[in-house]
């Protein structure tokens, strides 16, 4: 028994060694590089799931509070803390102890590791080597940078990958000028991308909707009058999209009862906090 121990903590830190060895100059070129595809990209592909055309969106090009949004659906302590979201591990442990094993537990870092590198199997395995890989990468790459290839890598859709390509695709916009009711919107299909807007109509979604414009709303990047108005909104333009209309034409007909949607902090460039500021959700009291 004693030997069988030892021969697979030798497997295990064995495989460890081969996954650092093996994705460490993979991890050291996205420094300066764009990854082309990723092992989701593949997956979907060999899934038959054709990835529509994308362009590399710089995080400079991305309305903040959009990028901002995305940091508060996935992770909203991602500027604040190193490779680790603790909280979100506790919680995934709470629920597994519990039997629940619905949902994981990855923070940022973690999620581009797995996006990038691994798969979505749930097994013991991927959890330890998206431990390892979440290391590196946040030992590698900035904070600011991590987010910008998130964003580009992330699956809004079938086929639809990065924000680029969902910005166009939902609202015919390109992402920097993403007003805040449309941040919260792309930000809140991320748990279940292929239902597309299908998932907004759910009880989830709407429940993270609200958390990510309660998060905006503590970043400063919307105020509180902004608020009220961004929920109403979402309730007009998940009945929309209940009703028929795709998510650009919901969103216009909101438009058509509420007037444009401001966009006083929302374009790139018109808010001077740097961007890990910006989406700080420490920065006044909830």
């Amino acid at each position: 028994m004693a030997a069988f121990l030892v021969l697979i903590i030798i497997l295990v830190v064995a495989d460890f060694a081969w996954t650092w060895k093996s994705h460490e100059p993979r991890i050291a070129a996205l420094v300066s590089e764009d990854p082309g595809t990723t092992s989701y990209m593949n997956r979907a592909a060999r899934a038959g799931h054709r990835a529509n055309d994308r362009d590399w969106v710089t995080l400079g090009a991305v309305a903040p509070v959009a990028a901002c949004a995305v940091i508060l659906s996935e992770d909203g302590q991602f500027f604040n803390i190193g490779t680790i979201n603790y909280d979100i591990q506790r919680q995934m442990l709470s629920r597994v102890l519990r039997g629940d094993f619905s949902r994981g537990g990855s923070g940022f870092a973690q999620q581009l590791a797995r996006n990038l590198f691994l798969g979505p199997q749930r097994t013991p395995r991927r959890k330890a080597r998206e431990y390892l890989l979440a290391y590196q990468l946040s030992h590698a790459l900035t904070k600011e940078r991590q987010l910008e290839i998130y964003l580009n890598i992330v699956e809004w859709g079938d086929g639809i990958w990065g924000i680029g390509a969902a910005s166009a695709h939902y609202f015919g916009l390109p992402p920097d000028q993403l007003a805040p009711a449309q941040s919260v919107i792309l930000a809140s299909l991320l748990p279940a991308p292929r239902l597309e807007v299908r998932f907004a109509l759910t009880e989830r979604a709407a429940r993270k909707a609200a958390a990510i414009t309660r998060g905006l709303t503590r970043t400063m990047l919307i105020d509180d009058l902004a608020r009220g108005a961004t929920i109403e909104r979402l309730k007009l333009w998940r009945t929309a999209v209940a009703g028929g209309l795709n998510a650009a034409d919901a969103f216009a007909s909101v438009e058509s009862v509420m007037g444009r949607e401001p966009l006083a902090r929302a374009l790139a460039g018109t808010d001077s906090r740097p961007i890990r500021e910006a989406c700080n959700g420490r920065r006044r009291p909830a």
